[in-house]
């Protein structure tokens, strides 16, 4: 598997080369797509969507073109099957297809693919529509990516309020989250509960650890730095902050 992927990596004595999967069942088809690809992607030609899937545990594409009249499996099914997917179910796909109808193109847009591409294609044009959507789909996830930072750092901004205010735990949110990144990092190793972990975001997960302790917000300052035991009815108030923190995210 290792082995694959390094391959995958690596094209016309370069490394990072986007890498198209093709799923067709005519092997004319695969080899115009495949000449039309080979000298700006890694292409990988592959007759059914079976095997498709049985590929990408291997190696995972940046976008796939994928045929919609296929036996066994058929685009549409083959695309259910993409989306319902935790780890696939984010990659472009591009349907082809000698069909013209406005029913076919409704239905393939309405599963979430990004574009149709009639056959016979021509290569230029073929390349010029990957290349268009490539492009938004690397500009989309930048986005993304920017988005999430500007998410982390207000994380962050309130859970330096949190511990700021609470004397008596200095480094428990850091502490926690680091915990937290060893746990999950090992599961992950360990395949520890694999199907759920492939629907996490684990670069959402580990930053949202710092609010852990949110609900102490709502707590006064007085209770939180007492610096005597606690009563029981403060204790009580105390335990009240994951019910606190609950109400605060979903307001």
């Amino acid at each position: 598997m290792a082995v694959l992927a390094a391959q995958a990596e690596y094209r016309n004595g370069r490394f990072n080369v986007k890498i198209v999967f093709v799923v067709d069942d005519n092997q004319t088809n695969l080899k115009s797509a495949s000449d039309a690809l080979e000298n700006t992607y890694n292409v990988y030609t592959i007759s059914s969507g079976m095997r498709m899937f049985k590929l990408a545990k291997k190696i995972m594409p940046d976008l796939i073109l994928l045929d919609v009249e296929m036996p066994e499996m058929d685009g549409f099914e083959t695309m259910e099957r993409l989306k319902a997917d935790g780890r696939l179910g984010q990659v472009p796909v591009i349907f082809l297809t000698a069909r013209q109808d406005a029913l076919t193109e409704m239905r393939g847009l309405e599963l979430g693919a990004l574009d149709f591409i009639n056959k016979p294609f021509s290569p230029p044009i073929l390349l010029k529509r990957i290349e268009t959507h490539l492009g938004t789909d690397k500009l989309i996830k930048e986005t993304k990516a920017s988005l999430r930072d500007i998410q982390n750092a207000m994380i962050s901004v309130l859970a330096d309020m949190v511990e700021n205010r609470d004397k008596d735990t200095g480094g428990h949110i850091e502490r926690t989250q680091r915990y937290l990144d060893i746990l999950v990092r090992e599961m992950i190793r360990c395949g520890t509960y694999s199907d759920e972990l492939e629907q996490w975001d684990i670069n959402t997960l580990l930053p949202s650890a710092q609010l852990h302790d949110i609900g102490k917000i709502a707590i006064s300052d007085l209770i939180l730095n007492k610096p005597t035991k606690l009563t029981d009815e403060e204790f009580e108030l105390i335990k009240t902050t994951p019910q606190l923190a609950r109400k605060s995210s979903a307001a």
